[in-house]
């Protein structure tokens, strides 16, 4: 599913100057050009699944930085997840990915697990700060600051509605539902104050996005068949998420994933919260008097695959906060799905750069649009010993 030809890239290198991954490790596979070059090696038969053509298309963000700043708009993520889909087809996925694949694709497989979690939660975890740490020893997990289980959002609200116009469905997205429902439940009050309907389906499933990151493009279809469904059923006017990761998968992916006039109509309802906010619903905020000094984090879900900068940047200031900027806020915090994962050294690096940004700030609060993010920039910043909050944008909302 290619959009660009690889001829489009001109080996400029104007990638490199921007690539979070290039900047720790310095090796060319690293970068846009240095992908699409092993692209062209392996489908002219030089270069197979090997180890090495492994690492190059999993050592990758798909922040999409080098698409930004190609002069030719090569799209190396979309590349990336080709070959990412390639490696799956001829290797299959690696035991932990399978594991993981399982829980996320089953919401009952997920609940239970979640509310095992949260029962022994003081034999599993410690307590630090705003998260918990693993007693056990499970390699980097155990380093890691992680959010505290929390049971299912979507089973304590279960077949949620309230009256108004336009009618709304919320899509929570894994994340939310399991770990950060305070960030569902602001979304769903703010909603309401905005004279919306609100609706939240509870059959709703994972976006796919994270079976697509791993190269399982068919799993990822099953889930967007299976939303595009449920929500159709729901009968509502939009779809709006308060995760710019799960934004972008149902209003990109989904269409690319399933091509039925069904799913592209599903893709054109869906909705960034914040954009929802401002573009659709025309909220407007005010605060009472002077609010917190706060720095916001650019998701690049957001600001390169949706162009979304502005309208969490509004909300904050009508709010009252004062907001200041870090010095490269649409740089990855290093997160990037099973990245990860797969290279927790290399992400808590580009995390502490991320870290070091925000705390040259200094912003007392980071406000971000992504649960994910969220996680990440907790973490980093506990690692540097930065005490700040970090909110999601709907939290800083009266």
């Amino acid at each position: 599913m290619e959009r660009w030809d690889l001829s489009d890239c001109v080996r400029c290198g104007a990638c490199r100057a921007v690539c979070p991954t290039f900047s720790v490790i310095r090796r060319e596979y690293a970068c846009g050009r240095g992908k699409v070059s092993l692209w062209e090696a392996h489908r002219e038969g030089e270069v197979g699944l090997s180890e090495g053509f492994v690492r190059a298309v999993t050592e990758c963000l798909t922040c999409a930085a080098c698409r930004e700043n190609c002069p030719n708009g090569v799209d190396v993520p979309s590349l990336v997840l080709e070959a990412r889909a390639e490696v799956v087809k001829g290797r299959g996925l690696s035991l932990s990915k399978s594991i993981l694949g399982r829980f996320l694709s089953s919401p009952t497989m997920a609940s239970i697990g979640v509310k095992a979690a949260s029962i022994l939660k003081g034999l599993l975890f410690r307590e630090e700060g705003t998260g918990v740490h693993l007693r056990l020893p499970l390699s980097h997990l155990s380093e890691r600051l992680l959010p505290a289980p929390s049971g299912t959002f979507l089973k304590r609200v279960r077949d949620y509605e309230a009256e108004g116009s336009p009618r709304v469905g919320l899509f929570t997205g894994c994340l939310i539902n399991h770990f950060l429902p305070e960030i569902g439940e602001a979304t769903v009050d703010l909603l309401k104050r905005a004279g919306a309907g609100v609706v939240i389906p509870r059959d709703q499933v994972c976006c796919g996005m994270p079976f697509l990151g791993m190269g399982e493009r068919e799993r990822a279809r099953e889930l967007v068949l299976r939303n595009v469904e449920v929500f159709e059923r729901a009968g509502v006017d939009l779809v709006v998420t308060p995760c710019a990761t799960c934004a972008t998968a149902l209003k990109i992916h989904s269409r690319e994933l399933v091509d039925t006039p069904e799913a592209k109509t599903f893709a054109s309802k869906a909705r960034e919260v914040t954009e929802l906010l401002r573009r659709d619903l025309g909220v407007k905020v005010s605060g009472n008097g002077p609010g917190r000094r706060v720095t916001y984090h650019d998701p690049c879900h957001m600001s390169r695959y949706q162009h979304i900068k502005d309208e969490p940047r509004e909300l904050i200031e009508m709010a009252g906060h004062n907001l200041v900027e870090m010095s490269h806020p649409c740089r990855c915090c290093g997160l990037g799905g099973t990245f990860t994962i797969d290279y927790p050294e290399l992400s808590a690096t580009i995390g502490r750069q991320k870290a070091e940004d925000i705390m040259g700030t200094g912003a007392e609060v980071v406000a971000t649009a992504c649960p994910g993010c969220i996680i990440q920039i907790r973490d980093s910043l506990h690692r540097l010993g930065g005490k700040k909050e970090v909110l999601h944008v709907v939290q800083l909302l009266p």
